[in-house]
């Protein structure tokens, strides 16, 4: 399931007004993970594109 879909669960889920604690505490885990990974993405692009900018200015 890509990161899309999963956040679409996560609202979908999270919109009911009769949600659990239990599954509103899985929900803000399962965010957190999504949340974590994409600002580690990010960092990477980020180093990524510095390497990149300093080699075309050689």
């Amino acid at each position: 399931m890509n990161s899309k879909s999963v956040i679409e669960e996560i609202l979908d889920r999270a919109a009911h007004q009769h949600i659990s604690a239990q599954e509103l505490d899985m929900l803000v885990a399962k965010t957190r993970e999504i949340s974590l990974a994409k600002e580690q993405e990010l960092a990477t692009l980020k180093t990524l594109l510095q390497e990149l900018e300093a080699h075309q200015h050689h």
